[in-house]
């Protein structure tokens, strides 16, 4: 297997760089249309479902990283240009958003499906299917559309992930114990499963609390 550190996609970093350089103004417009509906919903509704916004463009050693590990699965050929990358990556711009709730998951999901400024290409639920391992999150993966002068419009991929507090906890946890952790516990997956369960039961005690006690 080829190692990402051998340097040889290196020719591809300054050409990335301008490329996120660009992406910048496809967040920052994902960033304003989020803010509208959090500020909306929060004047306007009885609950307002976002708590946090949180957002990142991956660095040019990251992709390439994720680019070797997926390739083994997916047995794709490798970069030649930025498009390869965009073809293959689809999560360099990424936003992830979490509620106190676990039901307010399926009201931001349709706040994004009703906002025009994203187009939906695609949406995984983990949180009614969860993976084996115990992760839960909504994911969806979407379009927004910027505008260059002398240039035209541009279409940029953005992934977009909508998970409770509790979810949010157990992905940091689960990042936290296995990244990079090349022998990892052989107990650790029975137990990471069994956190999320506990985690998720008390994301039912929780809407049960706040339900029974609604003034």
């Amino acid at each position: 297997m080829q190692n990402y550190t051998d340097g040889s996609l290196e020719f591809l970093r300054d050409e990335y760089e301008d490329f996120t350089e660009d992406c910048t103004y496809a967040l920052d417009k994902a960033l304003t249309s989020i803010n509208i509906m959090d500020k909306y919903m929060d004047r306007t509704s009885y609950r307002n479902p976002f708590e946090t916004v949180d957002h990142r463009i991956k660095e040019f050693d990251s992709v390439v990283e994720k680019y070797f590990r997926k390739r083994e699965e997916e047995h794709y050929e490798e970069f030649q240009t930025i498009e390869d990358i965009k073809k293959h990556i689809h999560d360099i711009i990424g936003i992830r958003i979490t509620t106190a709730f676990r039901d307010d998951i399926s009201r931001v999901v349709e706040l994004f499906r009703q906002f025009p400024d994203f187009i939906i290409l695609d949406e995984k639920d983990y949180v009614k299917n969860p993976k084996s391992t115990g992760y839960s999150s909504f994911h969806m993966h979407v379009q927004v559309a910027v505008f260059f002068p002398e240039v035209g419009t541009r279409l940029f991929t953005i992934e977009i992930q909508i998970r409770s507090k509790s979810m949010d906890y157990w992905a940091t946890i689960e990042h936290s114990v296995k990244y990079k952790n090349t022998t990892p516990d052989p107990r650790a997956t029975e137990q990471f499963k069994k956190l999320a369960d506990i985690l998720a039961e008390a994301d039912d005690m929780a809407i049960e609390l706040r339900d029974r006690n609604k003034q």
